[in-house]
Protein backbone atom coordinates (compact mmCIF):
# COMPACT_ATOMS: atom_id res chain seq x y z
CA UNK A 1 0.00 0.00 0.00
CA UNK A 2 1.13 3.44 -0.98
CA UNK A 3 0.82 6.18 1.88
CA UNK A 4 0.40 9.73 0.03
CA UNK A 5 2.48 12.23 2.11
CA UNK A 6 0.67 15.15 2.88
CA UNK A 7 4.56 17.70 3.56
CA UNK A 8 7.56 18.27 2.77
CA UNK A 9 8.09 16.71 6.79
CA UNK A 10 7.01 13.65 5.48
CA UNK A 11 10.30 13.23 2.73
CA UNK A 12 11.64 10.00 3.76
CA UNK A 13 15.27 10.09 4.73
CA UNK A 14 16.32 6.31 6.24
CA UNK A 15 15.01 3.06 6.99
CA UNK A 16 16.25 0.48 9.61
CA UNK A 17 14.77 -3.14 9.60
CA UNK A 18 14.64 -4.58 12.41
CA UNK A 19 12.70 -8.04 12.81
CA UNK A 20 10.39 -7.31 9.95
CA UNK A 21 10.30 -3.49 11.49
CA UNK A 22 10.94 -0.75 9.15
CA UNK A 23 11.03 2.80 10.66
CA UNK A 24 11.39 6.07 8.16
CA UNK A 25 11.80 9.20 9.77
CA UNK A 26 11.36 12.77 8.39
CA UNK A 27 12.82 15.76 7.47
CA UNK A 28 11.36 17.46 10.70
CA UNK A 29 12.83 18.30 14.20
CA UNK A 30 12.84 15.01 16.25
CA UNK A 31 11.87 14.87 18.86
CA UNK A 32 9.32 18.05 18.56
CA UNK A 33 10.97 21.49 18.92
CA UNK A 34 8.52 22.23 21.41
CA UNK A 35 7.94 19.78 24.04
CA UNK A 36 10.74 17.19 23.42
CA UNK A 37 8.58 14.50 22.52
CA UNK A 38 8.51 11.96 19.57
CA UNK A 39 5.33 11.78 17.64
CA UNK A 40 4.75 9.24 14.97
CA UNK A 41 1.81 7.34 12.77
CA UNK A 42 1.44 3.86 13.56
CA UNK A 43 -0.53 1.02 11.49
CA UNK A 44 -4.11 0.65 13.41
CA UNK A 45 -4.31 -2.57 11.91
CA UNK A 46 -2.05 -5.83 10.36
CA UNK A 47 1.52 -5.95 10.78
CA UNK A 48 3.82 -3.50 12.15
CA UNK A 49 5.85 -2.40 9.50
CA UNK A 50 5.85 1.27 8.86
CA UNK A 51 6.18 3.98 11.25
CA UNK A 52 6.32 7.81 10.41
CA UNK A 53 7.93 10.22 12.67
CA UNK A 54 6.83 13.78 12.53
CA UNK A 55 7.05 16.85 14.42
CA UNK A 56 4.16 17.74 15.48
CA UNK A 57 4.49 21.59 15.81
CA UNK A 58 4.95 22.03 11.94
CA UNK A 59 2.30 19.68 11.14
CA UNK A 60 -0.63 18.84 13.91
CA UNK A 61 -2.33 16.16 11.75
CA UNK A 62 -0.18 14.09 9.94
CA UNK A 63 -1.56 10.74 9.89
CA UNK A 64 -3.05 9.32 7.07
CA UNK A 65 -6.22 7.15 7.13
CA UNK A 66 -5.51 4.08 8.49
CA UNK A 67 -2.88 5.33 10.76
CA UNK A 68 -3.00 6.59 14.70
CA UNK A 69 -0.75 9.01 16.38
CA UNK A 70 1.59 7.77 19.52
CA UNK A 71 3.58 9.59 21.28
CA UNK A 72 6.90 9.42 23.33
CA UNK A 73 8.67 11.01 25.73
CA UNK A 74 12.29 11.63 25.29
CA UNK A 75 13.52 11.35 28.19
CA UNK A 76 12.13 8.82 30.55
CA UNK A 77 11.64 9.98 34.37
CA UNK A 78 14.24 10.08 37.01
CA UNK A 79 15.36 6.90 38.53
CA UNK A 80 15.76 5.99 41.69
CA UNK A 81 19.31 6.81 43.41
CA UNK A 82 21.96 4.45 42.96
CA UNK A 83 23.43 2.93 46.09
CA UNK A 84 26.39 4.92 47.78
CA UNK A 85 29.99 4.07 46.48
CA UNK A 86 32.85 2.93 48.50
CA UNK A 87 34.93 4.81 50.90
CA UNK A 88 37.31 7.16 49.18
CA UNK A 89 41.15 7.11 49.45
CA UNK A 90 42.27 8.99 52.51
CA UNK A 91 43.81 12.28 51.04
CA UNK A 92 47.30 13.31 51.56
CA UNK A 93 48.16 15.25 54.68
CA UNK A 94 48.38 18.93 53.97
CA UNK A 95 51.50 21.07 54.10
CA UNK A 96 52.56 22.45 57.41
CA UNK A 97 50.79 25.67 58.32
CA UNK A 98 53.93 28.73 58.74
CA UNK A 99 54.34 29.30 62.30
CA UNK A 100 53.92 33.22 63.34
CA UNK A 101 54.93 35.04 66.67
CA UNK A 102 52.95 37.20 68.08
CA UNK A 103 55.86 39.27 69.23
CA UNK A 104 54.23 40.11 72.09
CA UNK A 105 56.22 42.90 74.14
CA UNK A 106 54.97 44.95 77.49
CA UNK A 107 56.34 48.38 77.14
CA UNK A 108 56.40 51.40 79.86
CA UNK A 109 56.58 54.37 80.65
CA UNK A 110 56.50 56.28 84.05
CA UNK A 111 54.55 59.53 84.52
CA UNK A 112 54.17 62.00 87.34
CA UNK A 113 51.38 62.38 89.46
CA UNK A 114 51.11 66.25 90.32
CA UNK A 115 50.12 67.87 93.77
CA UNK A 116 46.84 70.56 93.81
CA UNK A 117 47.29 73.28 95.53
CA UNK A 118 47.25 72.88 99.61
CA UNK A 119 44.69 73.99 102.09
CA UNK A 120 45.19 75.04 106.04
CA UNK A 121 43.00 75.80 108.79
CA UNK A 122 44.23 76.69 112.23
CA UNK A 123 42.27 75.79 115.24
CA UNK A 124 42.90 77.12 118.71
CA UNK A 125 41.55 75.62 122.12
CA UNK A 126 40.20 78.81 123.51
CA UNK A 127 40.45 82.21 121.98
CA UNK A 128 43.27 82.57 119.62
CA UNK A 129 45.38 85.53 121.54
CA UNK A 130 45.07 83.47 124.55
CA UNK A 131 45.17 79.78 123.70
CA UNK A 132 48.51 77.86 124.08
CA UNK A 133 46.97 74.69 122.25
CA UNK A 134 46.21 75.05 118.56
CA UNK A 135 46.33 72.31 115.14
CA UNK A 136 47.06 73.08 111.49
CA UNK A 137 45.35 71.17 109.66
CA UNK A 138 46.60 70.66 106.14
CA UNK A 139 44.81 68.54 103.04
CA UNK A 140 46.19 68.50 99.24
CA UNK A 141 43.69 69.29 96.76
CA UNK A 142 43.33 66.70 93.81
CA UNK A 143 46.03 67.47 91.08
CA UNK A 144 45.58 68.10 87.39
CA UNK A 145 44.76 65.04 85.07
CA UNK A 146 48.14 63.70 83.46
CA UNK A 147 47.58 61.43 80.41
CA UNK A 148 50.84 59.26 78.77
CA UNK A 149 51.34 57.93 75.31
CA UNK A 150 52.75 54.87 75.10
CA UNK A 151 53.95 54.28 72.01
CA UNK A 152 54.39 50.57 70.66
CA UNK A 153 57.63 49.58 68.26
CA UNK A 154 58.09 50.30 64.98
CA UNK A 155 55.95 47.37 63.12
CA UNK A 156 53.79 46.53 66.45
CA UNK A 157 50.40 47.46 67.38
CA UNK A 158 48.94 48.47 70.96
CA UNK A 159 46.37 45.91 72.00
CA UNK A 160 45.56 46.29 75.88
CA UNK A 161 46.65 47.94 78.83
CA UNK A 162 47.43 46.07 82.06
CA UNK A 163 47.20 49.81 83.66
CA UNK A 164 43.81 50.66 82.22
CA UNK A 165 43.25 53.39 79.26
CA UNK A 166 42.19 53.11 75.86
CA UNK A 167 43.70 52.77 72.42
CA UNK A 168 44.78 56.34 70.92
CA UNK A 169 44.86 55.72 66.38
CA UNK A 170 45.86 52.53 65.95
CA UNK A 171 49.24 51.54 67.34
CA UNK A 172 49.23 53.14 70.56
CA UNK A 173 47.64 53.15 73.91
CA UNK A 174 46.92 56.37 76.07
CA UNK A 175 46.61 56.32 79.68
CA UNK A 176 44.97 58.99 81.94
CA UNK A 177 46.12 59.02 85.69
CA UNK A 178 45.71 61.76 88.41
CA UNK A 179 46.48 62.27 92.20
CA UNK A 180 43.15 62.14 94.35
CA UNK A 181 42.49 64.38 97.44
CA UNK A 182 43.04 62.49 100.40
CA UNK A 183 46.52 63.81 101.42
CA UNK A 184 45.86 65.89 104.57
CA UNK A 185 47.19 66.27 108.44
CA UNK A 186 47.24 68.37 111.50
CA UNK A 187 50.50 69.59 113.15
CA UNK A 188 50.11 70.97 116.82
CA UNK A 189 51.96 73.90 117.99
CA UNK A 190 51.68 76.24 121.03
CA UNK A 191 51.11 79.83 119.15
CA UNK A 192 52.35 81.71 122.21
CA UNK A 193 55.82 80.30 121.95
CA UNK A 194 55.72 78.64 118.74
CA UNK A 195 55.78 79.99 114.79
CA UNK A 196 53.00 78.78 112.96
CA UNK A 197 54.01 75.98 111.08
CA UNK A 198 54.05 75.08 107.45
CA UNK A 199 52.21 72.20 106.17
CA UNK A 200 54.20 69.73 104.76
CA UNK A 201 55.97 69.35 101.43
CA UNK A 202 54.86 66.04 99.72
CA UNK A 203 56.63 64.73 96.19
CA UNK A 204 54.36 64.08 93.30
CA UNK A 205 53.36 60.88 92.82
CA UNK A 206 54.87 58.62 90.34
CA UNK A 207 53.35 56.24 88.11
CA UNK A 208 54.39 53.95 85.79
CA UNK A 209 52.07 51.95 83.28
CA UNK A 210 52.19 49.47 80.96
CA UNK A 211 50.65 47.90 77.46
CA UNK A 212 50.61 45.06 75.57
CA UNK A 213 52.28 45.31 71.73
CA UNK A 214 52.36 42.54 69.21
CA UNK A 215 53.44 42.46 65.58
CA UNK A 216 51.22 43.72 62.97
Amino acid sequence: MKIRKKAAVYVATGALALGGLTTWTAQAAIPDSDDQEFHACVPNTGTLRTVFFFDKQATPNPCPSGYSEKVWNQQGPVGPAGPVGPKGDKGDPGDPAESYSLGKEVVSETVTLPLGDVQTNILYDGPSGTATDAWLEWSYEAGDPVDTLIECPQNKTAINGLDGGHPEGTDDWKIEGQRHWGDSGSIHFNPQTEPTPNPPVLQDNELTVRAICVNK
